[in-house]
């Protein structure tokens, strides 16, 4: 039988003012629906210690056998709280292969009722299907999920030709938001890297199982989803810092044994890194973010 899970990762904001949570509440009190999601893991990385009693208060006291409270009482980032809650099903809800599903929101996923109907309607046995996914647009455009190109820079980001929709045999990722993993695909490539504790994290989650032979399933419908980085001006340094360390990280592990791709593509990063800091006026982002470059592409060259 299948179970499909879900963990909301909330980060010092109260449980109501989150709409993932009021949506997802909503189905599993709906007797007509509330079978859609076995078990629901609110993962709390909240700083604030008064938020988090709040938060598990409302869990506490909603007392519904469905929703489970998790805090390790600071910020981990996202990496190990999906671990932690992959764990939790591994030990607690052990199934037959292809059985258990993990459906990745945050705290203000739009997340819709549509998505988990279609995810039961589209449900086949196909081994090789490592996601499936909704299409994620931003404020102008969309941002997942998007084709993989190689180029002579490396990895290419694109909009891809044709509107997603069914089984992508072609090399795609995606932003984790909204993605309902196979939990036996994860297992295999040994849960999420938490060497990404943030960013990138989805774009190597989605690398890692195309290497290990998995496609994606683009399910049709289309959902709203905000990035932090569409509005660059307002992003601090710190933010930006490990933006960059990231996708450093992303560019040495994806080109791993070629030196020589590499630097190319480290170059590209670093170029796309001016441009982008020039262009907003962020100079002290600039200068600081070219430091994070130099090690990286003299070992590279």
């Amino acid at each position: 039988m299948t179970k499909l899970f879900a963990v909301i990762v909330i980060y010092n904001k109260q449980l109501e003012a989150s709409p993932t949570y009021n949506e997802i509440e909503k189905i599993v009190d709906d007797l007509k629906n509330k079978e859609l999601l076995h078990q629901v893991f609110i993962f709390d990385n909240s700083t604030s210690e008064r938020i988090r009693n709040h938060n598990q208060a409302i869990i506490d006291k909603k007392n519904n056998n469905k929703i489970e409270y998790i805090t390790m009482h600071k910020n981990v980032g996202l990496a190990k709280a999906y671990n932690e809650v992959l764990n939790q099903i591994n030990n607690q809800y052990k199934g037959r292969n292809g059985e258990n599903w993990l459906l990745i929101t945050d705290q203000d996923t739009d997340i819709k009722i549509e998505l988990l109907n279609l995810f039961n309607d589209k449900l086949d046995t196909n081994p090789n299907i490592g996601s499936y996914l909704p299409r994620m647009f931003g404020k102008n455009h969309m941002i997942s999920p998007l084709k993989v190109n190689r180029t002579f820079w490396g990895d290419s980001f694109d909009l891809p030709t044709d509107i997603p929709n069914g089984i992508l045999k072609d090399r795609y990722t995606a932003i984790n938001s909204c993605s309902i993993f196979s939990v036996d695909a994860l297992n295999r490539i040994d849960g999420f890297d938490e060497g990404f504790p943030i960013d990138y994290l989805d774009h190597y989650t989605y690398y890692k199982l195309w290497r290990k032979g998995y496609h994606l399933h683009c399910l049709d419908i289309d959902i709203k989803h905000d990035l932090s980085f569409e509005s660059f001006r307002k992003v601090n340094y710190v933010r930006y810092k490990s933006f960059l360390e990231s996708q450093i990280k992303y560019i040495i592990e994806a080109e791993k044994g070629n030196r020589k791709s590499r630097f190319k593509a480290l170059i590209h990063s670093f170029r796309m890194h001016v441009k982008r800091t020039i262009r907003n006026l962020k100079i002290g982002h600039f200068l600081k973010g070219a430091i994070l470059y130099i090690k990286p592409i003299k070992q590279g060259e």
